[in-house]
């Protein structure tokens, strides 16, 4: 846990998808229904510091995030960001 991390204080309750190197969560201030946050457990400053097995685990709940947005919302589309 880090204590500036704002992520380390979300109740576990809100994630809807999970894996050993990262979450997913619908964002609480949505841009639009089904904003969602994957978030790597391991603290990091940058995409580009994640491990090849985090960024790896982080692709697949990208997708696993978006199949479950599809069945859910129906979005026109995807944005990543």
């Amino acid at each position: 846990m880090n204590e500036a991390c704002i992520f380390c204080e979300v109740n576990s309750s809100r994630f809807f998808l999970e894996n050993n190197k990262c979450i997913a969560m619908l964002d609480k201030f949505p841009v639009s229904p089904g904003h969602t946050l994957l978030i790597t457990k391991r603290h990091v400053e940058s995409i580009s510091d994640l491990h090849k097995k985090e960024l790896s685990s982080l692709l697949a709940l990208m997708s696993e995030a978006r199949n479950f947005l599809i069945k859910e919302y129906s979005p026109d589309g995807f944005n990543i960001g």
